[in-house]
């Protein structure tokens, strides 16, 4: 049997673009994607209803961030936890939560979730086809944190 990548994005609204989400999953090696224009607190979100139907055991959900894809801290433990239990790989590209290595079968989804519902980001986004954008904290300063600068120059 093949193991395949299959990555989910999703935008709260039409207005909003998922092509970086979709730029990310393509670079780390999705082989099809889905989308869903829908909130986060939304229960009918057919795309993910789709692809956890298409998931089978030695394939990898990719998601770019954790909040894509729970609706909850409890919806994302439970959803991740499923995909375990199912032989499902789940990876997180933000927070670099990877269930298929052995340091991401260590750690605990239920860490990585709480960060993101506290809206934790390490601060790289994607930034199209420049590369990745070093952004700063507004607290942040030229003089305080000069490496970040030199990054993003």
């Amino acid at each position: 049997m093949t193991a395949y990548r299959l990555g989910y994005a999703r935008v709260s609204t039409t207005d909003q673009s998922p092509a970086s989400q979709l730029d990310a999953l393509n670079a780390a090696g999705c082989r099809e994607m889905f989308v869903d224009h829908a909130s986060g607190t939304t229960t009918d979100r057919p795309q993910l209803t789709r692809l956890l139907e298409r998931l089978r055991p030695g394939n990898t959900l990719v998601v770019w961030r954790l909040d894509r894809l729970g609706r909850s801290t409890a919806h994302l433990i439970d959803t991740v936890t499923g995909l375990g239990e199912r032989g499902i790989g789940f990876c997180s590209l933000t927070e670099a939560l990877d269930t298929t290595t052995p340091p991401g079968r260590a750690a605990d989804v239920r860490d990585h979730a709480s960060l993101a519902a506290c809206g934790y980001s390490p601060g790289v986004s994607v930034g199209g086809s420049h590369g990745p954008v070093v952004k700063r904290s507004r607290r942040a300063s030229r003089r305080s944190l000069p490496h970040l600068w030199a990054v993003s120059r």
